[in-house]
């Protein structure tokens, strides 16, 4: 196996650790989401709201809507680290590939 492709084996498992560590990033946000959402529906019941109109103002609340701005954001990096990671390991089938003369699976 040639420098090259041991480089790109490399790049390529820091790249599947960055994408487990915005796998779980993403699922805790998740969870905060749950809990900001949960918490702004308190404070509306708590102000005399009604379930339904607090779960309404819950929704268009700023502080959730960035919230859920910020976890699409990372959302969109997971996703591209994923595309990434995807095409180094096309790359280096490919390159396993040629050297052996076996057809790329």
């Amino acid at each position: 196996m040639s420098a090259e492709v041991r480089a790109q084996i490399e790049r390529l498992r820091q790249l599947r650790e960055r994408v487990a560590v915005l796998a779980r990033q993403l699922a805790e946000r998740e969870l905060d989401a749950r809990l900001l959402k949960l918490g702004i529906e308190g404070e509306h019941r708590q102000a005399g709201a009604t379930q339904t109109a607090a779960e309404r103002e819950a929704r268009v609340d700023p502080s959730y809507i960035a919230h859920e701005r910020a976890t699409a954001a990372l959302g969109e990096e997971h996703g591209r680290v994923l595309a990434e990671c995807e095409a180094l390991r096309f790359g280096i089938l490919l390159a396993l590939a040629e050297r052996s003369g076996e057809p790329v699976v």
